[in-house]
């Protein structure tokens, strides 16, 4: 009996959202910020690695399994997504708030132009193959706040013509009834969209939106936020590695990583996103927004 009561008014909730979503319940962001729930900017659904490494695939029956910082698993089939592909994500969803519509439709130029790609033939290739990977993604969420697993997709469907004949095409970014909806309900973070666009896609972008999902940011090691943005601590070890050979590899890798979050980190300070930071001897890093005052949403 308490299940049928939960998904009954787990059911008028998710109506009660798709109302006010028609009436503008995504506009509590400003043109100048972008909106992505905390579960999804807390963990590695979009990895922050590097463009030039091969991405993976991840079956039913093997999905990528991903803890969510301060609570939670997001569990992912599909092609493995990056943060070029949450940039895109974050626009189709921004222009879906905007127009009050869960269908947006737009030409291939202008997006890639708002991205800041390139105006060319790869960029549209490139939207187009993002477009594709978000389409199949796959995700099951669990976090306190949902209080069981619950299953969405990125986007519904889209629709595109050839490169060079004007016409427009369009995606189909919610669905009213869609647990996605309910993700972008309270506990979601805003990120600025100036500085995301000046940063270098990768760990700084990743920092960008997890360090924006929290009033206060909190110190963390950076073995957890490495964790949560995807990237790969460990070194592979064949048997051919002596003991020493094969800690020496790991300190250096630690060093590596150190050494990415250091340059990440002096990233935002440029943009002005934080007025400061420190990575302690013992890997923990400290930050310090340059705004600490300006209002939030997130907890």
């Amino acid at each position: 009996m308490a299940d049928k009561a939960q998904d009954k008014a787990r059911a008028k909730k998710i109506g009660e959202l798709a109302e006010q979503y028609a009436a503008g319940q995504l506009t509590l962001w400003p043109e100048s910020e972008r909106g992505i729930p905390n579960e999804l900017v807390r963990c590695a659904v979009f990895a922050a690695k590097n463009r030039k490494e091969p991405r993976a695939m991840f079956r039913a029956t093997a999905p990528l399994v991903v803890p969510v910082i301060g609570g939670g698993e997001v569990r992912y089939t599909g092609e493995e997504l990056r943060q070029d592909d949450e940039s895109v994500w974050i626009e189709l969803v921004h222009m879906a708030k905007e127009s009050r519509s869960p269908i947006v439709t737009f030409t291939p130029t202008n997006l890639t132009r708002s991205l800041q790609w390139t105006d060319s033939g790869k960029s549209y290739a490139r939207l187009l193959t993002t477009l594709r990977r978000l389409h199949s993604a796959s995700l099951e969420v669990y976090s306190a706040r949902l209080g069981r697993g619950v299953s969405t997709g990125l986007i519904v469907d889209y629709a595109f013509s050839d490169k060079g004949d004007g016409k427009p095409w369009s995606v189909t970014v919610f669905r009213p009834e869609s647990e996605l909806l309910f993700l972008f309900d309270k506990l979601y973070s805003r990120v600025n969209r100036d500085a995301r666009r000046a940063l270098p896609e990768g760990l700084a972008t990743w920092l960008l939106g997890f360090l924006s999902s929290h009033r206060e940011p909190f110190a963390h090691k950076i073995e957890t936020l490495a964790i949560g943005a995807g990237l790969t601590l460990d070194v592979p070890n064949n048997g051919e590695l002596s003991e020493a050979e094969f800690t020496a590899k790991r300190k250096a890798r630690a060093r590596e990583v150190k050494r990415m979050f250091k340059n990440a980190l002096n990233e935002l300070e440029r943009v002005g996103f934080l007025a400061g930071f420190q990575i302690t001897p013992g890997g923990v890093v400290k930050v310090v927004r340059a705004n600490e005052n300006r209002e939030e949403r997130n907890p």
